[in-house]
């Protein structure tokens, strides 16, 4: 399946999964059966602000670092997971134990939780 100003999309057991060219590589995964009008506004939006998303995200990160106790300094190889067309969230590697992967999990356009972890589904799409 194609998005506009998006790409190919591959369907997989739990979802959608595509890597937008304007994403550079980046795994972008939609956990849906059926892919929604909403579904396709909401990874339109992502890949038409990936910069500032990503701002946005590491903003974020930092404002929550003292609460989460967070040691991670660097955060790369992102991945985005789209749950509803409300709903989605960015994941980072940190390549810290402990701390492996750090998400921000985003209501519409705004975060508002931090999620940190030791797995890495995220790169084994």
């Amino acid at each position: 399946m194609n998005i506009a100003g998006v790409g190919d999309f591959s369907k997989r057991d739990d979802g959608w999964l595509a890597s937008p060219d304007v994403l550079k590589g980046v795994p972008l995964k939609i956990e849906s059966e059926v892919i929604s009008s909403g579904l396709i506004e909401r990874a339109q939006a992502i890949c038409g602000r990936w910069g500032e998303i990503l701002d946005v995200a590491m903003h974020f990160i930092e404002g929550q670092r003292r609460e989460y106790e967070l040691s991670a300094r660097l955060f790369f190889n992102p991945c985005v997971f789209i749950d509803s067309p409300e709903n989605w969230a960015v994941y980072f590697d940190s390549g810290l134990d402990g701390e492996s992967v750090v998400g921000v999990s985003f209501n519409l356009d705004q975060p508002f939780e931090l999620t940190i972890g030791d797995w890495s589904d995220c790169w084994e799409l």
